[in-house]
Parts: structure tokens; sequence; C-alpha cells
């Protein structure tokens, strides 16, 4: 009794050893075609499915950084302002007693640059990118 299984269209039974050494050339076309469907399929599929992946969480990063920048020059700004409205109404109380009063011009001057140059390095600080 043979063992194996009918590979060719003959009536006799071969085996798959026989068949291979009698089809090496088509097994090997046939190796070679699926090796390259494989490598076609990770580099057309598979890697720019990744570049994608990458290039979003790259993205979502930078988003990230950005929102955090915009939030550090906001607490910047607001604490110049809260240093010049401090520094205005201790001097209005020292001078009249009242928190809200019009300051001399030189020391509003002053005050006002102040603020300003505060402001300035906020945005030095925490620059646009």
């Amino acid at each position: 009794m043979a063992y194996g299984h009918d590979f060719g269209g003959s009536s006799g039974k071969v085996t798959l050893a026989e068949w291979l050494e009698g089809n090496f050339k088509a097994a090997l076309a046939v190796t070679a075609i699926l090796a390259t469907l494989a490598v076609s399929y990770y580099a057309l599929v598979t890697l720019p499915s990744l570049k994608r992946e990458e290039l979003a969480r790259r993205e979502s990063q930078a988003d990230v950084r950005e929102g955090q920048r915009q939030l550090e020059l906001a607490r910047c700004l607001y604490l110049a302002g809260e240093d010049y409205h401090s520094r205005w109404e201790k001097t209005c109380n020292r001078l009249s007693g009242d928190a809200d009063c019009a300051l001399p011009r030189e020391t509003a001057a002053l005050y006002d640059a102040s603020l300003r140059q505060s402001r300035e390095e906020c945005f030095k600080q925490y620059p646009e990118r």
C-alpha cells in the first residue's frame, strides 16, 4: 500500500518529497510570491498605519505642550497684572487712605512702565512656537 497524496494528475500516488523534487521551481516561485506579498503588505499597509499613529501621537503631544505654554503665559500675565494693581492700591492707601485713587503722574507712569516690562518678560519667557 502506497502512502501519500495524489499531487500529480496521474493515477499513481506521489509523496510530497517526490512532488517537490519534480516541481521545485514552481514551489520556489510560489514561496517567493508569498514572501513578496507579505513584504508588500507590510510596506503598503502596516508601515503607513504605524507612521500615521506616530504622527498623531506627536501632534497630540505638541497640542499638550502648546496648551501648557498658553496656560503658563496666561498665569504670568495675570501675576504681572496682580502685582501692578497691588502696588497701585498700596500706594493709594498710603497717600489717600483709599485703595482706588489717581496717583501722581510720575508714579503712575513708573507703574505702567513696570507692567509693560513684566508683560514683555512673560512673552519672552513663553514665546509662540
